[in-house]
């Protein structure tokens, strides 16, 4: 698979993550639950869009990224998974309890993605965009595991 194809495979990624934010914000019954989860999903679509201009530079620069620039079947698990997990939601057969359980395991995965593509970046300058994108799923895991503990958790 060719580095533009994995750009296309970690964006779509990106973007189902946001999906799943999405309708899981409308399984929220608390406003403020359900506002964080759409800034999540809001800040996914800021991950997609920084990852097209990763594969707009890699286009012009393909010297700046080394062969294996991304872990193929990593991405490929995160999709089947985060796929897995919107059509969950789509069908109404998970709790949000239960969906947010699995995003930050899918969060996890985005995380290792982003750091396993740092190791065959030749250019420096590229780095900081894919430390800000592991940096930011980590922040995210985090994020929602909080959410749980607020809202989710048995009082």
């Amino acid at each position: 698979m060719g580095l533009n194809s994995l750009f296309d495979l970690a964006i779509e990624l990106e973007k189902k993550v946001g999906d799943c934010y999405e309708r899981m914000s409308g399984l929220a019954t608390d406003e403020g639950l359900k506002k964080d989860l759409v800034k999540l999903a809001q800040e996914e679509i800021g991950h997609a869009n920084l990852l097209r201009t990763g594969k707009s530079f890699s286009a012009r620069n393909p010297e700046f990224f080394s062969q294996g620039a991304m872990d193929l079947p990593l991405l490929e698990n995160c999709l089947r998974g985060i796929s897995e997990l919107l059509d969950e939601l789509g069908a109404g057969t998970i709790t949000l309890q239960a969906a947010l359980g699995r995003i930050i395991a899918l969060e996890y995965f985005c995380e290792k993605a982003h750091f396993s593509t740092l190791a065959h970046i030749e250019e420096p300058s590229l780095k900081p965009l894919f430390e800000g994108l592991a940096r930011d799923d980590a922040d995210h895991g985090e994020r929602v595991s909080q959410l749980l503990q607020k809202y989710l958790s048995p009082v």
